[in-house]
């Protein structure tokens, strides 16, 4: 999926009722702008270990707490020293 458009990742994420892990901001500005209320996007920001063993490990620590969020169409933005959560859609 490396080549494919944000729109094409997002919309096969809808097609296969998956969640987008990304540290490209760009889709939380297409989620923000389309009214769209899937998929549900977890975003990596700012300082977060660049390992991806490391990375993992930190979305599975909160897989669990943000489970109805993310059923439920959500942007949740890990930063260093936050997790924020914005449902979907964002008016």
């Amino acid at each position: 999926m490396s080549a494919a458009s944000d729109q094409q990742i997002l919309d096969l994420a809808v097609a296969e009722d998956r969640i987008v892990v990304t540290s490209d901001t760009d889709f939380g500005t297409i989620l923000a702008t389309s009214g769209r209320d899937r998929p549900s996007v977890m975003q990596l920001r700012g300082r977060i270990p660049n390992d991806p063993a490391d990375q993992a490990e930190l979305l599975l620590h909160h897989l669990q707490s943000l489970e109805g969020d993310l059923l439920a169409g959500a942007l949740v933005t890990f930063a260093p020293s936050r997790i924020r959560i914005r449902p979907l859609p964002m008016i």
